[in-house]
């Protein structure tokens, strides 16, 4: 609740505003996968609208950022009740919510954040979805952005798949993710100097993903896995909060 109203698809705030909170996106509506293959994907609608409203509704004022300042795709496959507890009606009503936002449809590019700086945000938000994957944990704009945060000890809240999104933060992420997916072992000392190499992280497990994998699911097999099957949800320390799986948006 804003100002003595609910918070709907406008995306507006009242001038008592608590301050603004970045919410980054993906530019990306597709990932690649193993054998040439694709997935198409994009922001779990869920990830994004539940928290989203939750940060309208605290009073704060949410200001949307991807890679390139277009419109973030959504994944069809979050369209679906089964994220909403089985409510139809609040599917509709997130899917409404999400359609009519204006901020959706223009962002702002994640370089022209970093060229503004970010003292002006109190908190760092990003979903999740394969669509990170695929752009933001390369992302080095959006690694210098959340090394900012880091260094101020404001915090950062992700969720699912987001949490890889702090690679991004790595001295040089493009050649740590080629070790992951090469899996020649180098992964380790390309990680020193990492600003997280001591926090515990919940993420989207290998478990999960296999889960995922197939002709049934994302109709082929990632490059790469994050972590060990089906971790317990630790709790994250410090201030960067992680939730998985899919419906961590309802409870974080």
């Amino acid at each position: 609740m804003i100002g003595g109203a609910p918070a709907r698809a406008t995306g507006k705030v009242t001038p008592m505003s608590k301050g603004k909170v970045l919410v980054v996106m993906s530019s990306a509506n597709a990932l690649d996968l193993k054998d040439g293959k694709k997935y198409s994907t994009g922001y779990y609608l869920n990830e994004f609208v539940v928290p989203y409203r939750k940060l309208l509704e605290a009073g704060y004022e949410p200001v949307i950022a991807n890679p390139k300042g277009d419109l973030p795709m959504m994944d069809a496959n979050s369209n679906n009740a089964m994220f909403f507890g089985g409510d139809d009606a609040a599917r509709a009503d997130a899917l409404k919510f999400a359609t009519g936002l204006e901020l959706l449809k223009r962002p702002k590019t994640l370089a022209a954040i970093v060229a503004e700086g970010t003292k002006d945000y109190v908190g760092l938000f990003i979903p999740g979805g394969h669509a990170p994957m695929a752009d933001l944990l390369k992302d080095k704009n959006l690694g210098k952005i959340l090394t900012s945060f880091h260094e101020t000890g404001r915090p950062t809240g992700i969720v699912c798949h987001g949490p890889i999104v702090l690679l991004s933060a790595l001295p040089d992420p493009d050649a740590f993710i080629a070790s992951m997916i090469a899996g020649d072992g180098k992964a380790n000392s390309l990680a020193a100097g990492w600003p997280y190499a001591d926090y515990r992280v919940t993420i989207f497990s290998t478990g999960e993903e296999q889960a995922l994998e197939g002709p049934g699911g994302l109709g082929g097999y990632v490059q790469y896995y994050r972590s060990t099957p089906w971790p317990k949800p630790a709790p994250a320390s410090r201030r960067s909060p992680t939730g998985t799986p899919m419906w961590s948006s309802i409870v974080n």
